[in-house]
């Protein structure tokens, strides 16, 4: 635990992590993972991690690949995944492209609009938006030209429709 960045790893220079689990950990910033440097995670769990500001399991962007799982974990009391600064993305690495296995929750500093979405990945060789989730009930993960994006959820509604018969 710690009292600033990193509750478990504080990475600044090259972390790669391709099993075993990061959990039960806490830092203001990061209570997992904080990234400002690279981090490739191709398998594990980073899960049951909380922060008291910013990145309940990952504070800032990575690569994933193959089985990575990030979530469960918590900041400010919501759920809180992944999180990315203004402009960030999560790279997918087409040479170990994510497996059936893999859940990621996403939460960023910039949210969308009705008519603007924000970019969860960067371009990718195709649809990986099954494996991510947004970790705010009020927005969704879509695709758009192999690229995964948060947007706001339509509001669904219902409509009645009434017979009357013709005289």
């Amino acid at each position: 635990n710690s009292a600033r960045y990193g509750g478990s790893v504080f990475n600044d220079d090259t972390f790669q992590m391709y099993g075993g689990e990061i959990s039960g950990n806490s830092a203001r910033y990061g209570g997992g993972v904080y990234n400002s440097g690279t981090f490739q995670m191709y398998g594990g769990e980073i899960s049951k991690n909380s922060c008291t500001s910013l990145g309940g399991g990952v504070c800032r962007a990575l690569t994933v690949g193959g089985t990575a799982v990030i979530n469960g974990n918590n900041g400010r009391g919501i759920e809180d995944n992944v999180y990315l600064e203004e402009g960030e993305t999560i790279w997918v690495d087409s040479e170990r492209p994510l497996s059936s296995s893999a859940d990621i929750g996403v939460i960023t500093a910039t949210a969308p609009t009705e008519k603007i979405p924000v970019d969860v990945t960067s371009h990718n060789k195709g649809d990986y938006s099954q494996y991510f989730h947004s970790d705010n009930p009020a927005y969704q993960i879509v695709n758009k030209n192999d690229v995964v994006q948060l947007t706001v959820k339509k509001e669904s509604h219902t409509h009645t429709l009434t017979r009357t018969p013709a005289k």
